[in-house]
């Protein structure tokens, strides 16, 4: 899966993805709409944060990780899709990198026109990029060449866990962090 760290289609996107050509092996992600259905609070879980094997991406890919999180251009980005991000974290867990962002959307209405129906909330994948659904709350229907989860609009709380396809070994990326992170900190007195 190679989405762009920090934008579901649509909502996911809006909510949180990946820069460049980042990887990440499994995707949690939650959304809760408030009870007057006006307003979101979502959280988006990345693990196994990978860049790509090309040496000339490499670094491109790990500089856009960085600035998707600490960088104002993303939270300002965010912003104009009506999405307020309200924390970003980046940390290393059991050897692996691990991305998390939560936000609020103050008009689900805007967030949200493209994944609604009359009656149902759906998203779709194209089987090549998603190995499996781990867990949700939704039904999932899978053709040739997609799956898509489908809620139904009544609920107020939705669930998707996903792992993607992950090729390579790319522990040159967590080493990198690590380096990233012994400079951080020796850059504070």
């Amino acid at each position: 899966m190679k989405p762009k760290i920090f934008i579901l289609v649509g909502v996911i996107i809006a909510a949180g993805t990946l820069s460049g050509c980042l990887m990440v092996e499994v995707f949690e992600y939650r959304i809760t709409i408030s009870a007057d259905g006006h307003h979101a609070t979502s959280e988006s879980i990345y693990r196994n944060i990978e860049g790509s094997d090309k040496k000339e991406q490499f670094d491109i890919d790990f500089d856009e990780m960085i600035e998707s999180w600490k960088g104002p251009e993303y939270v300002a980005e965010r912003a104009k899709e009506g999405v307020v991000v309200t924390e970003r974290t980046l940390k290393l867990e059991k050897g692996k990198l691990v991305g998390i962002q939560r936000s609020t959307f103050s008009d689900t209405s805007q967030g949200f026109k493209n994944l609604f129906s009359t009656d149902s909330l759906r998203l779709g994948f194209k089987n090549k990029d998603v190995k499996q659904i781990v867990r949700t709350n939704g039904t999932v229907h899978k053709t040739k060449d997609s799956t898509y989860i489908v809620w139904p609009k009544t609920i107020k709380d939705y669930r998707l866990t996903m792992k993607a396809k992950m090729e390579g070994d790319h522990a040159s990326f967590v080493q990198k962090f690590q380096h990233y992170l012994k400079k951080e900190s020796a850059k504070k007195p």
